[in-house]
């Protein structure tokens, strides 16, 4: 039943008005006070036993605190690298990675590692989804939004195979990799130039002298660039000395690495970025500008400059090879022993490349030592 409203002019309210409200606040309820006697407000000034308590308390958590950060240093500092840098920040977001080692987790069958730069539709990675190779991992890195959409969608209906009651098949979802982002020498953020036709288009403004439509300038994005040199590391190779092993050989990991970039004039950046890192890479295969050529773009890679840089990290050049205007440039290292995954022989764009090296690497490690480097294509 709803209540009538007050009358404040009424008597009884009236002689309410300027007396104290009979309410009190509640007496204190000490914690060893016995429920059958009355309350009574103890105003006593003190510390008393549950001041004693509370502090007690306070001081070991205190104390506990103090223990736990001063771990966070040591802690703290492997981490710490990871935030510095771009790369390892995305791969801890794109990679299976073990947090002991630092290194990516690949599946055990996986023996070669296939990197892609400026993979755009990637026959690589076409090659992969047609024969199922179980021992053979591929990164693609390519910063275009055209390029992006397809190849992750395609590296994700890869990782999909064999998918059984929402469980991935612990090969497949950890065998193709796809970065959105550009490499060059260093990390950062920065402008990418985008071409009448995205095959053209570069980290690398227009040059001024380009008469090349393909090439023409058609806008600007702003794309994440990484480096070799940050992704490298995170691969475990077998062969390799690392700190980590105590300065020994590794004799664990993947047995060879194959790298490709097409970065339209950004190569020699791509290979310069790689540091000494590069010589992890059992193949290298670049494109580069023919010498004494107008550029497509501003400051792009031309042979004798990429020939020279790969000398000073002691590759062999195997072969120069004209593709148009531009030229195929194919280096080895020095102590690769093979052989040549199969994965790479089968239908790639560069297989002659791949299925020569044999015949050569076998000659070159054969007890009379009588080889010499093919027949290179003379056009620098």
């Amino acid at each position: 039943i709803p209540l009538p409203p007050l009358n404040m002019n009424s008597p009884e309210t009236k002689s309410l008005q300027g007396r104290e409200s009979p309410v009190r606040d509640p007496p204190t309820l000490n914690r060893h006070h016995n429920i059958n006697t009355p309350l009574r407000n103890n105003n006593k000034k003190g510390v008393g036993r549950v001041g004693l308590l509370s502090f007690c308390v306070l001081a070991s958590l205190f104390y506990f605190q103090q223990a736990i950060l001063k771990q966070v240093p040591r802690l703290g500092s492997k981490i710490e690298t990871h935030i510095n840098s771009m790369m390892h920040t995305i791969a801890h977001m794109n990679f299976p990675m073990d947090l002991a080692t630092g290194k990516i987790k690949l599946p055990q069958t996986i023996k070669h590692v296939v990197i892609d730069v400026g993979a755009r539709e990637s026959d690589y990675l076409e090659k992969l989804e047609l024969t199922n190779d179980e021992e053979t991992a591929i990164f693609l890195f390519d910063p275009q939004p055209s390029s992006g959409v397809q190849l992750a969608e395609r590296v994700a209906k890869f990782s999909l195979r064999g998918i059984e009651d929402e469980w991935l098949d612990p090969l497949k979802s950890n065998q193709a990799f796809y970065t959105k982002a550009a490499l060059g020498e260093n990390e950062g953020i920065t402008e990418f130039n985008v071409a009448w036709a995205p095959a053209c288009s570069s980290l690398l403004a227009e040059s001024d002298e380009n008469d090349f439509w393909c090439a023409k300038s058609d806008g600007k994005i702003t794309v994440t660039v990484l480096t070799l040199a940050g992704f490298l590391p995170l691969i475990d190779k077998k062969g390799v000395t690392t700190a980590q092993h105590g300065g020994n050989h590794n004799s664990t990991g993947v047995e060879q690495i194959h790298l490709k970039i097409d970065t339209e004039g950004a190569d020699l950046m791509v290979l310069r970025g790689a540091r000494d890192f590069l010589r992890m890479c059992d193949t290298v295969i670049i494109e580069c500008q023919r010498d004494g050529r107008k550029s497509f773009h501003k400051g792009e890679c031309v042979t004798k400059d990429a020939v020279a840089y790969m000398d000073t990290l002691g590759f062999k050049l195997y072969k120069v090879e004209g593709q148009g205007g531009l030229v195929n440039i194919f280096w080895v290292h020095p102590e690769y022993q093979g052989p040549v995954p199969k994965f790479l022989k089968r239908r790639v764009t560069f297989r002659e490349f791949y299925s020569a090296i044999d015949g050569w690497v076998a000659a070159k490690y054969s007890p009379a030592a009588n080889y010499s480097m093919p027949n290179i294509t003379k056009i620098f």
